[in-house]
């Protein structure tokens, strides 16, 4: 079986076999469309979702991805979310995750592991979105 994105930290929030999103998609559904090994950590509801929910995955060596679902009758949504993030991910311009499986209701990212926001942090992001908004995709 093939493993899960690397990553150094880990957490424990919902104990495996939980309904993972609002929309009935479970980790292991999640596990299974990657071909992953089952050995999940953690997963961890997360902030952001505006048309699905978001949640983190962490297995037990502390990989991690982050894995959106929506409810049916959106099919193309996730399909042109995973198009613009390869878009924005080809200009090699601001940080994008790397996506790992798109289908009509799952849509599964690489983790990132957050920045620090210092003022070389800000000053940082603004010089990359310039970039990007200097490029053509």
């Amino acid at each position: 079986m093939r493993e899960g994105p690397r990553s150094r930290r880990s957490s424990s929030r919902l104990p495996v076999g939980t309904v993972l999103l609002g929309w009935g998609v479970d980790v292991v559904d999640v596990v299974r469309a990657l071909g992953w090994r089952a050995d999940i950590q953690s997963t961890e509801q997360l902030d952001g979702g505006v048309v699905g929910d978001v949640a983190l995955l962490t297995w037990s060596d502390g990989s991690r991805c982050v894995s959106k679902s929506i409810p049916d009758g959106d099919a193309d949504i996730l399909a042109t979310e995973a198009e613009g993030l390869q878009a924005l991910r080809l200009t090699a311009t601001v940080r994008v995750p790397r996506v790992l499986h798109v289908s009509e209701r799952l849509l599964v990212l690489e983790a990132l592991h957050p920045y620090r926001e210092t003022t070389e942090f800000w000053a940082g992001l603004g010089r990359d979105l310039a970039a990007l908004h200097m490029r053509s995709v």
